[in-house]
């Protein structure tokens, strides 16, 4: 499937779906639009990296230390609740 020029596959779906559903509660909570929080490829991206740690996080284009700050450990507590069944993506 493609999303906002990105490619995820079946197996990031769900932990996509789940990463946009944070950021729409994030969102309401914080008082601004949905990609104010974090674009739709910034969540496709972290669905395709699945980061374990904030540096991991980082890694991810658009992500920057005031997301990471406001939301870091938010996305990584939603990826860790959606483990993966296939292989990693390499984190440079």
């Amino acid at each position: 499937r493609a999303l906002a020029g990105a490619t995820v596959g079946d197996a990031h779906l769900a932990l996509l779906h789940a990463l946009r559903a944070w950021r729409e509660e994030a969102a309401r909570r914080g008082g601004v639009p949905p990609a104010v929080v974090a674009s739709d490829r910034v969540l496709s991206e972290i669905a395709h990296r699945r980061p374990v740690d904030r540096a991991q996080l980082g890694a991810v284009r658009g992500v920057g230390p005031l997301t990471i700050d406001a939301h870091g450990d938010a996305i990584l507590d939603v990826v860790g609740d959606h483990p993966d069944r296939s292989e990693r993506a390499p984190v440079p």
